[in-house]
């Protein structure tokens, strides 16, 4: 196993989401619509998998002191803890990659 073994639990999820995208034959989705992805594939993950909620444990206490907004280089305001901590942020990735590497082949 090259991946660690969250990858392989949710990798199933991703390309499913993004088959799903790419059947309606869109180009690559806006900012909004990648987040309702990730939110459906964080749903269907937490249902399958709820000893995954461990990632939002882990992950709520990350970011500035005591969970205020902070600022990011574009000026959007950020909250320290969003939907799903470590694991909202690894399927973003994983989603917007694939997305991308779809759109090269």
């Amino acid at each position: 196993m090259l991946y660690p073994e969250i990858y392989y639990k949710v990798e199933p999820y991703i390309l499913s989401a993004c088959d799903e995208m790419t059947s309606f034959g869109s180009d690559m989705p806006s900012k909004k619509a990648i987040s309702a992805m990730s939110d459906r594939v964080y749903a269907q993950i937490m249902e399958a998998y709820p000893e995954l909620r461990i990632y939002e444990v882990q992950s709520a206490g990350a970011g500035s002191g005591k969970g205020a907004a902070d600022k990011n280089t574009a000026g959007d305001k950020v909250t320290a803890a969003r939907r799903g901590g470590l694991l909202g942020d690894f399927l973003d990735v994983l989603l917007i990659y694939e997305l991308i590497g779809r759109r090269r082949r």
